[in-house]
């Protein structure tokens, strides 16, 4: 009965929707702050509101990060929203994901405007550019 309760709140709040969603990468799928300042050389790519920086990695194992600055969103609400739009759209690519290689994916102005879906689209895109989706 509670649950049906909290599900009808859920649905007059509009956040039915997001409740469908894992929110954050497990931890061994993201990068650590120490790995994260050893990172300084690799290669970028751009797309119209994110940008990916990658890293070759000789082991294999497959990390991302995803970080969304104050330039691009003023309030922490819209930077963590940005932030988990990301992660479930890095989360629903993975198993297309090549190993071997660390991710970060960084915001650019104009990306805490855009939706899920369309987070999603520009992220494989970005993934495409980057040859970092597996062949099909």
């Amino acid at each position: 009965m509670e649950r049906e309760q909290s599900e009808q709140d859920g649905e007059r709040d509009g956040r039915a929707c997001l409740r469908l969603f894992k929110f954050v990468l497990p931890k061994n799928k993201r990068i650590s702050r120490i790995e994260f300042k050893n990172l300084t050389n690799g290669k970028v790519f751009y797309s119209k509101f994110f940008l990916i920086k990658t890293f070759i990695v000789p082991k294999n194992q497959l990390r991302f990060a995803v970080s969304v600055s104050k330039k691009v969103a003023s309030k922490a609400v819209d930077r963590n929203r940005l932030r988990r739009y990301g992660y479930t759209s890095l989360q629903s690519l993975w198993v297309n994901l090549q190993n071997g290689n660390f991710g970060h994916i960084m915001a650019q102005k104009g990306a805490s405007k855009l939706s899920l879906d369309e987070v999603r689209s520009e992220i494989e895109t970005l993934l495409t550019k980057a040859h970092l989706l597996k062949r099909k």
